[in-house]
């Protein structure tokens, strides 16, 4: 089997840790960093080889397109994201602490 399909097959877009790992994955390389050091360390547990790093695109597009289907079928992990009333609510609070 190859590497990219072992890493589809454990990704679960209902796992929050899977979800941050992608965006992370993502995230170093829109910073242009290499991103081989996160493929060894990956939450899957998958050994990969050295070798095998450079597959790195095609896991990284692989993976976005299972995620991007679950969470158009609501199946899949999103952060939270406070509604504007929870922002306002936290911003008050906030200030009367300051004051």
């Amino acid at each position: 089997m190859s590497v990219t399909k072992q890493f589809l097959n454990a990704f679960d877009t209902k796992n929050k840790e899977h979800c941050e790992w992608l965006l992370e994955l993502h995230d170093a390389t829109q910073q242009s960093k290499d991103p081989k050091s996160l493929m060894m360390k990956n939450p899957f547990k998958i050994s990969i080889a050295e070798k095998d790093t450079m597959a790195w695109i095609d896991i990284m597009v692989a993976m976005s397109i299972k995620y991007t289907m679950a969470s158009l079928k609501g199946d899949a992990w999103w952060p939270e994201r406070p509604t504007s009333e929870q922002e306002a609510a936290e911003t008050l609070l906030s200030l009367k602490k300051n004051e």
